[in-house]
């Protein structure tokens, strides 16, 4: 299955990571992106998910995996999970609100219908 995501100025195909691959890249300040990290301890094993908007993606994976993001990953192992585009920057917070009110089951849901597709 094949479905296609308007952006401008061309479409993208959603085969395999290609589509990730290009978002992450793009340094088109047009777009935010409301994502999700898996986060590893690296004591416990224990996993926990850590909610975030950013109009760079790329960059901010970044500054997660050197310490130098969120309190909440520093010292431990990140993994990006779900991430979505929004046009403007209220609608990208809005979102990450109603993801940080989701229980754990229902993020781990949310993580798994975007990994299908």
């Amino acid at each position: 299955m094949i479905e296609y995501i308007k952006l401008k100025p061309k479409k993208y195909k959603l085969e395999k990571k290609s589509l990730i691959r290009e978002l992450l890249m793009s340094n088109n300040k047009k777009f935010y992106y409301v994502y999700i990290l898996e986060t590893t301890s690296k004591r416990s094993r224990k996993k926990k998910y850590y909610t975030g908007y950013t109009g760079n993606l790329y960059r901010r994976l970044e500054q997660h995996k050197n310490d130098k993001g969120a309190k909440f990953c520093r010292g431990k192992k990140i993994e990006l999970k779900y991430f979505e585009t929004h046009f403007n920057r209220s609608d990208a917070m809005k979102r990450e609100l109603e993801i940080k009110s989701l229980t754990h089951d229902e993020k781990t849901q949310l993580i798994k219908d975007f990994q299908k597709r």
